[in-house]
């Protein structure tokens, strides 16, 4: 059903396109598609490593409920602004303040190679997914993080790949 009503959607703006240019809107439609499933890709990759990184973290720790903790913490790092550290410095803090310092040095240690493995990965495996050097994959997200908050850090990095693409003319995969 919902097929159906998208179908219908894509005929009925069909006919407010000109009959010559509709090939080069549906390429230019399909490009951005591509480029949208890529991004998501490469944060799906990004979330595997925090995921492995935190639970082995957590594993070498001998923390309770390893697997939980490392999924709660992969989910929040994905989003933008949050962090792995919205989870790991409060936890840290609580093993502070209830003595265990050698959790709470532990926990810091681990909240710093994710922040520094994540600094380091997401240009290079965002910008290898979108078509975008790394330093241009940095600076867009950043630069959309800015000026549009969260969202900007998504739809930026997608537009400048998508204007990469059409500059250079870069024909689909």
């Amino acid at each position: 059903m919902r097929r159906l009503a998208l179908d219908r959607i894509k005929c009925e703006s069909a006919r407010f396109i000109p009959q010559k240019s509709r090939s080069a809107v549906s390429s230019f439609i399909h490009r951005v598609q591509k480029l949208i499933s890529d991004f998501v890709g490469a944060h799906l990759i990004l979330f595997a490593l925090t995921f492995v990184q935190t639970y082995i973290g957590l594993l070498l720790m001998r923390i309770p409920f390893s697997i939980a903790i490392a999924s709660l913490v992969s989910v929040v790092d994905i989003l933008p602004l949050l962090g792995a550290g919205a989870i790991l410095l409060p936890l840290a803090v609580i093993w502070a303040i209830t003595g265990r310092l050698g959790l709470c040095f532990s926990t810091l240690a681990l909240l710093g190679v994710l922040y520094v493995t994540r600094q380091i990965a997401e240009p290079h495996v965002v910008g290898k997914k979108i078509g975008l050097p790394p330093f241009f994959s940095f600076i867009s997200t950043f630069a959309g993080l800015y000026l549009f908050g969260p969202s900007g850090a998504i739809i930026i990095p997608i537009a400048v790949a998508v204007i990469k693409q059409e500059l250079l003319g870069k024909k689909e995969d």
